[in-house]
């Protein structure tokens, strides 16, 4: 049967194509961050080594780089209470410099963050309404970073809010 992972190439999966439509695909062996996903809680950082790299020194150093490439464009914030930005989700590649402007604009901000709130597309699963993760913590290449359990179960008490179950968090890539 066909799984909703596309990220599956074609030495993992035998797929049968008829008219531009996927009819089944048979899976030989699933990828590596499949296997990582856990029922924990925690959610793997599915797509480093893909979107980006594994490496936390070179993740780290990357990021740095985005970060001064624009500290004219953040300098302008510096003093200013920043209390939310916009920005891409497209692979750094693609969109580094311009995350970068928006994220340097909160290290400029006067404001502290106690919660920060991640708000992206979903290109896998058809919500009706936002999804809200179930994990606990999110697992990245520079450390993990905690959820806020008590204001996801505040959100999932609202009905415009249903859970986004672990796998459909994972495979998910717009905010990783």
């Amino acid at each position: 049967t066909p799984h909703r992972n596309h990220y599956w190439n074609e030495k993992q999966c035998n797929v049968k194509w008829e008219a531009g439509k996927l009819l089944w695909c048979k899976l030989q062996s699933p990828p590596p961050h499949f296997l990582r996903m856990a029922s924990s809680g925690v959610r793997s950082a599915a797509h480093a080594g893909r979107w980006y790299t594994d490496s936390a020194r070179e993740l780290s150093d990357t990021l740095k780089g985005y970060l001064s490439a624009n500290s004219g464009i953040s300098s302008a914030y510096e003093g200013k209470n920043v209390c939310a930005i916009i920005g891409p989700h497209a692979g750094y590649s693609y969109c580094g410099e311009v995350l970068g402007a928006a994220y340097a604009s909160l290290i400029k901000s006067t404001t502290n963050y106690d919660v920060i709130f991640m708000l992206g597309p979903s290109h896998h699963v058809a919500l009706d309404g936002c999804g809200v993760s179930v994990s606990t913590e999110l697992e990245t290449p520079l450390g993990s970073l905690k959820v806020a359990q008590s204001i996801c179960v505040d959100l999932l008490k609202k009905p415009i809010f249903s859970r986004f179950s672990l796998e459909d968090d994972e495979e998910e890539h717009c905010l990783e």
